[in-house]
C-alpha cells in the first residue's frame, strides 16, 4: 500500500512538472551557489547556466517554463538579480524573448516576520509572450519605505512608472530600472573601478601604522574606507606585503587584486551605505575600498566632483541597490563630464 501511494505521488508529481499553465505564482526559494549541494549545484549548472548563481534565478527561468504561451508568471524574487554583472545574460535574454509587465523593487524589511536587510526582494510580472519595439512595463520603487505597512501603501495609491522595456537592453549590462535611460557617456570612458587587496587575516597582516615606530620594508602603507567625505582620509592602517613576495601572496585566505592602480590616480570609494570617498594617490588599498582611476590626470577634477557629490551616490544606487557595490558597477553610471568639470572649476 505505501509503494502504491508513493508511486500515485510521483506520477501526479511527474504529471504536474511537465504541464503548461496559465499562471504561475510563488515566492521563489534563495539558496546561493556556495551553498547548494554538489547534484543540484551540477543540475543548475547544466540546466540554467544562465541563472546558476542563486537558486532563485534558476526558478525565474523554471516558472517561465511552466507558463503556456501567452501565460503569465508572478514572483517574489531577490531583488539584485536585476543589476548585478552575474546575471547580465540572464536579463538580456529574457528582456528579448519575453514581455515584461511589473517590476517593484520591494527592498529590505518586506515582511512582516523578517526583520532587517536579511531579504531584500522585488516583485516581478512576465509574459511568456514574444516583447516588441514599444513593449512596455510599469513599476515602483518602495525600497526606502521602513515597514511593510507602508510599502504596502505606497503600493495601493503611489502612480506607477511607464517603462520601454527594450530601453533596459542600453543600460550597462542590460540592467533593469524604473527611470528613463540616459544618454550621457558613462563614467567607465573616463575612469575604471578596482578591487583591492583582502588580507584574509587582518590580525596577522594588517596594522594601524602609529602601532610601528617607523613604517619600512617589509610592511606598506594602505588605503582604506573613510566614514565621511573628505579629500585626504582612511590613510590609518599598513600591512606586511613583503613585495608581493611573502606570506601574504601564498595565503589560501587573502585575493591579491587592484595592482594595475598602484601609483595612479582617482577617486578611493568605501563600497557601502552612502559611497564616502576620498582622493586616491596610488598606495595599495584594502577589499573594503575600490580606486576609481582615471584614464588622464586631467579628468580628476571632474570625477572628483562628481564623486564627492550626493548625486554620486544617488546615481549609482538607481542601477545597483546591494548594500556593498560591486567595482564593476561604480563606473557604470552617466557621467555628464561638461558639467562636473565646471563644478570642479568653481570649487
Amino acid at each position: 500500500n505505501e509503494i502504491g501511494v508513493a508511486a500515485q505521488g510521483m506520477a501526479t508529481a511527474a504529471n504536474m512538472l511537465t504541464g503548461g499553465y496559465q499562471l504561475v505564482v510563488t515566492n521563489v526559494p534563495y539558496l546561493g551557489r556556495s551553498k547548494q549541494e554538489d547534484t543540484l549545484r551540477d543540475f543548475c549548472e547544466h540546466d540554467f547556466p544562465d541563472g546558476k548563481a542563486d537558486l532563485a534565478t534558476c526558478f525565474v527561468e523554471r516558472c517561465l517554463a511552466f507558463c503556456s504561451p501567452g501565460a503569465t508568471m508572478a514572483l517574489v524574487t531577490p531583488q539584485n538579480w536585476l543589476f548585478l554583472t552575474t546575471y547580465a545574460d540572464l536579463r538580456d535574454r529574457l528582456l528579448n524573448t519575453a514581455y515584461w509587465n511589473l517590476v517593484v523593487r520591494l527592498g529590505p524589511r518586506a515582511f512582516q516576520t523578517i526583520s532587517g536587510e536579511v531579504v531584500n526582494v522585488a516583485l516581478l510580472s512576465i509574459t511568456n509572450q514574444q516583447p516588441v519595439e514599444t513593449s512596455q512595463y510599469v513599476g515602483l520603487d518602495a525600497t526606502e519605505q521602513k515597514t511593510p505597512q507602508k510599502k504596502e501603501s505606497m503600493l495601493s495609491v503611489d502612480p506607477l512608472a511607464v517603462v520601454c522595456q527594450q530601453d533596459q537592453l542600453r543600460n550597462p549590462d542590460a540592467r533593469v530600472g524604473l527611470e528613463k535611460v540616459s544618454s550621457l557617456p558613462l563614467l567607465n570612458k573616463f575612469a575604471t573601478g578596482f578591487q583591492g587587496i583582502a588580507t584574509g587575516d587582518y590580525s596577522r597582516f594588517g596594522r594601524c601604522f602609529w602601532e610601528l615606530a617607523v613604517v619600512l620594508r617589509p610592511w606598506a602603507y594602505q588605503q582604506s574606507t573613510v566614514e565621511e567625505t573628505i579629500p585626504f582620509g582612511g590613510r590609518e592602517h599598513v600591512f606586511l606585503w613583503e613585495d608581493g613576495r611573502g606570506e601574504l601572496s601564498r595565503s589560501d585566505q587573502a585575493r591579491v587584486q587592484g595592482l594595475e592602480a598602484l601609483g595612479k590616480s582617482g577617486v578611493a570609494i568605501s563600497q557601502m551605505t552612502d559611497l564616502q570617498c576620498t582622493v586616491f594617490t596610488g598606495e595599495h588599498f584594502d577589499n573594503n575600498t575600490s580606486a576609481l582611476v582615471v584614464w588622464d590626470r586631467q579628468y580628476l577634477p571632474a570625477v572628483w566632483a562628481f564623486c564627492s557629490a550626493t548625486d554620486y551616490n544617488t546615481a549609482v544606487r538607481r542601477i545597483d541597490k546591494k548594500l556593498n557595490v560591486t567595482n564593476a558597477t561604480l563606473a557604470k553610471v552617466p557621467f555628464d563630464f561638461v558639467h562636473w568639470q565646471r563644478v570642479a572649476a568653481e570649487k
